[in-house]
């Protein structure tokens, strides 16, 4: 199957004339179209959940935006990006395909020191890891870290 048939395009662009905001999520290794879901937080206009490979929004004025991103048999990322309005954006989600005996650094996971207890803050971060383990629940995963 050609990438271009693995591509799920979702146009969301209100003003094609506007900027535009293009997200693609790929295969780190295979630079392939992953299916996924991109969620948008703390928007004004664009807080929701999408699914697909490839998603166009419009960006008519300065706006924060906060995404979370996930696939089955990948690991999660989270991006929290600022745009002007004024320009075209283009960002590639290079999404790490999960596999057995892999090492992965999930950044804002902390411990109380001296102890293996997890330090106020690092909540959100741990739901990411929930909502990972919902949606590939033939992974097995170990935290560690050094106090």
């Amino acid at each position: 199957m050609a990438a271009e048939d693995l591509i799920q395009l979702l146009d969301n662009r209100t003003d094609v004339t506007a900027p535009k905001l293009d997200i693609r999520l790929r295969d780190k290794r295979t630079g392939l179209p992953v299916k996924g879901q991109l969620i948008i937080k703390e928007s004004k206009s664009k807080n929701a959940m999408y699914m697909g490979s490839d998603f166009m929004f419009t960006v008519q004025r300065r706006n924060n935006l906060k995404m979370n991103i996930d696939a089955p048999g990948y690991f999660f990322q989270d991006y929290d990006e600022v745009f002007d309005g004024e320009h075209d954006y283009e960002i590639i989600v290079w999404l790490e395909p999960a596999q057995p005996g892999q090492k992965v650094e999930i950044p804002g996971i902390r411990f109380n020191m001296g102890t293996s207890d997890f330090a106020t803050g690092t909540e959100p971060r741990l739901r990411r890891v929930k909502d990972f383990m919902s949606l590939n629940s033939e992974v097995r995963i170990e935290i560690q870290g050094h106090v």
